[in-house]
């Protein structure tokens, strides 16, 4: 099952052990049509059709195994809700998204990036 990570669960972040099992594919990006929000610990990404921007993040093959673990890790369908989304180039890949009323007064991440946007604002 093919995988877009785009906070925590990156490369070098603090929950990236949660992946061990997965074969990281390489760097991607959301079609347009997805938002990204601050959770102040974590990001959160939304479906937004006005929105023309992406949303930045990382590609992995997970094994049926892990599934579970991440549905669990992502608190899917309460919190997150796991959701096939369409890339910049064309493929499809799952995703764990909140509904749009979650992030509700949150603060948009203008550039989709939460690596950039964290380091922006602790520097």
């Amino acid at each position: 099952m093919r995988v877009f990570v785009y906070g925590s669960l990156r490369s070098g972040e603090s929950n990236h052990a949660v992946m061990e099992g997965a074969t990281w594919v390489g760097p991607a990006r959301s079609s347009p049509g997805f938002r990204l929000y601050s959770l102040m610990a974590y990001p959160a990404m939304v479906r937004d059709a006005a929105w023309a921007g992406a949303v930045v993040g990382e590609l992995y093959d997970v094994p049926e195994s892990m599934v579970e673990r991440l549905d669990r890790f992502e608190g899917h369908p309460e919190l997150y809700e796991r959701t096939l989304v369409q890339l910049s180039d064309g493929a499809q890949a799952w995703a764990y998204l909140m509904r749009p009323e979650q992030v509700l007064g949150r603060k948009p991440v203008p550039e989709g990036d939460w690596r950039a946007f964290r380091r922006a604002s602790s520097g």
